[in-house]
Parts: structure tokens; C-alpha cells; sequence
């Protein structure tokens, strides 16, 4: 039978499993719910040890195309109006409680972590249309809001993950690896199976797989995933312009963020809140995704520091102790001396 589903690789990050199950909530059932059934997206998620989760779309899906929810909300600039509204508010309930010490608002913060996570999908896919299609209306009050609120969803993840090690203290080094209802309901899998997800999984559907390879997952459901494209240079957008040489250091996991030293550079799929600190050591960060409102660009202009983000593959081409050039002038980086 004829493969009639293709998912090519849009993210790499480090994401815990209950992050996942929001993710795919949220875009799944609750975009579909708020647009009247007319749009949703699908992500695939595979994760690998060490090497962090890789997130997939099905790109030949005409349901799922992103201007349909562009054109959607641009008709309808009233609607997309209340959606923000309720989004700002939602978001400053989620900072209040991650200021929190109690974890008695653990399920309050999870159902705002889903909810919120339709609304950040809204601001980012038409946000990213600002000046190209309009300034105005629905596209004008995403970028706004994509601007204010993007960092949320990283916040409340944070939040959720402090609570439930203080709720299940047995399972605080396994959380990364427990999915939401099996922390809500207290219904716990085994050791063995969390032994499992953590040699690697797939997400696919709101259905988890381990001990399955993608040849066989993709037999499975007849689909076909598709990793990104290395280019034989690495070119990408200006984030913060400035030249300088350094050591790079590939972080696709949290915990590879004590590998950066000054001076170093930070090579990474995307940034988050909690790359702060090393991104303060780093003397410049190269990205493979994002646009001029992404973290690491907002980041990368407040330390005035060289970035250059977009590169779609910085991740794969470069090698932990590769010196190179971050040349954020010319939105180039080059290779002096591999490891």
C-alpha cells in the first residue's frame, strides 16, 4: 500500500514526557475544538537517549496546513481577540503560581499548561506573518502577544515538573519519563517500563512506544519520517550581529549545559529559559530554528552577544570541540579546525 503520510523534523529540544502530552492536547483536540474542527496539527515525537526529542509534522496533509489558521483568524478578528484576552489571563495565572510554594494548584497549573498551549501555537503561526501579510488585526495582536507570553509554556512546564518530584519523591529522578495522567491519577508504571522509555520512545496519537524501531513504527501506521536536510554550508539568519571564534558545544539535552565554558560557543536546536545561565558564559549561540522573536535572539540582543539562528542543522554539522567562526555579520558560520 501506497505511504500516504510524510513527517519531516521541525524541532529538536529537550522535553519532558508530560510536555509532551500537553503539546499534543493542545494541538491535536484543542485547536480543533476552538476552530470548529477545521484545523489541528499532528506532531510526532521520538525521543533518543541522549540526543533529546525530536518533533515531526505530517507535511503532505492539507488539513493541516498553517494558513488555514492564519486565513481562519484573520476573518474572524473578534474571536482571535477574546482567545488572546483569555490567554493574557491565563498566563498571569500561571506566573502567579509558579511563585508559588504549595503544590496544592499542581492540577490547576497542568489544565492552564494545556490550555495555554493552543494559544501559544495561535500567536506564534501568525506571528510570524507580521509585515509579511499585514500589520494589522489578527496578525499584528499575534505578534504582540507571541512578544509578551512565548516564554510561558516554559515557566509552567518548570513549574509542574518542581511540584510533581515534591508530590511522588520516589520518582523525582524518573519524571522526565512519567506522562501526565499516570502522575495525576498516582497510577504509576512500573520501574522497568520507565527503564524503557528512557532507552527511547515514540509519541504518536496520544500512544506511547518503546522498544520499537522507526522501520517498524513506520511499517506500523504507513508513514514515512523524514529527517532535515544537511546543507554543505551552515548559513542562517542574523540575530545579533558580531564576529568571533570559540569552541563549539552542542547542547541537545538540559543536562548538557554544564559542558559550556566562557568563551565556548553554544550550539543548540533552539534555547530556553533554563539556558540562561550557560548562554551568560557563551561568547555567541548558533540555533537551528527560530525567528527574531525566539528566545535565543531576544537573549543573544540583551547580552549583545553574536547569534546566528535558523541554520536548520547546526546540530548535526558541528562536533562538540570544533573551532570555529561566528560570523553573525555575515550570518555564516565556519568550521577553522574540526576536533
Amino acid at each position: 500500500m501506497k505511504l500516504i503520510r510524510r513527517f519531516e523534523k521541525i524541532f529538536n529540544r529537550p522535553l519532558p514526557l508530560i510536555s509532551i502530552d500537553f503539546w499534543f492536547e493542545g494541538e491535536y483536540h484543542r485547536i480543533r475544538k476552538i476552530t470548529d474542527g477545521k484545523m489541528y496539527f499532528n506532531p510526532l515525537f521520538v525521543y533518543e537517549k541522549n540526543k533529546g526529542v525530536s518533533v515531526y509534522y505530517d507535511v503532505n496533509n492539507p488539513d493541516t496546513d498553517e494558513m488555514l489558521i492564519v486565513n481562519y483568524f484573520i476573518k474572524r478578528p473578534e474571536k482571535f481577540k477574546k482567545i488572546m484576552r483569555e490567554y493574557a489571563a491565563e498566563a498571569k495565572e500561571v506566573i502567579r503560581i509558579s511563585k508559588s510554594k504549595s503544590r496544592k494548584e499542581f492540577a490547576k497549573l497542568c489544565e492552564l499548561g494545556i490550555n495555554t498551549w493552543p494559544k501559544l501555537t495561535f500567536s506564534a503561526v501568525l506571528g510570524r506573518y507580521y509585515g509579511e501579510i499585514s500589520k494589522k488585526g489578527s496578525i499584528a495582536l499575534a505578534y504582540k502577544s507571541r512578544k509578551k507570553f512565548e516564554k510561558i509554556s516554559y515557566v509552567a512546564d518548570e513549574k509542574i515538573i518542581k511540584m510533581a518530584k515534591i508530590i511522588l519523591p520516589n520518582y523525582k529522578d524518573d519524571m522526565d519519563f512519567l506522562r501526565y495522567e499516570e502522575i495525576k491519577n498516582k497510577k504509576l508504571p512500573t520501574k522497568e517500563e520507565i527503564k524503557k522509555r528512557k532507552q527511547g520512545f515514540v509519541y504518536f496519537e496520544g500512544k506511547l512506544y518503546t522498544e520499537m524501531n522507526l522501520k517498524k513504527f513506520e511499517k506500523l501506521h504507513k508513514i514515512k519520517i523524514i529527517d532535515e536536510k544537511l546543507d554543505a554550508s551552515l548559513k542562517g539568519s542574523i540575530a545579533m550581529k558580531g564576529k568571533i571564534k570559540g569552541i563549539a558545544k552542542v547542547i541537545l539535552e538540559n543536562k548538557d549545559l554544564k559542558k559550556i565554558k566562557p568563551g565556548d560557543i553554544l550550539v543548540a536546536s533552539m534555547t530556553i529559559p533554563d539556558f540562561l545561565p550557560a548562554m551568560k558564559k557563551a561568547a555567541a549561540f548558533v540555533t537551528d530554528e527560530g525567528g527574531l522573536l525566539c528566545h535565543a535572539a531576544i537573549v543573544a540582543r540583551e547580552l549583545k552577544k553574536p547569534c546566528i539562528i535558523g541554520t536548520r542543522s547546526a546540530t548535526k554539522i558541528l562536533k562538540d570541540g570544533d573551532f570555529v567562526e561566528v560570523d553573525a555579520n555575515k550570518g555564516i558560520v565556519n568550521i577553522i579546525k574540526k576536533k
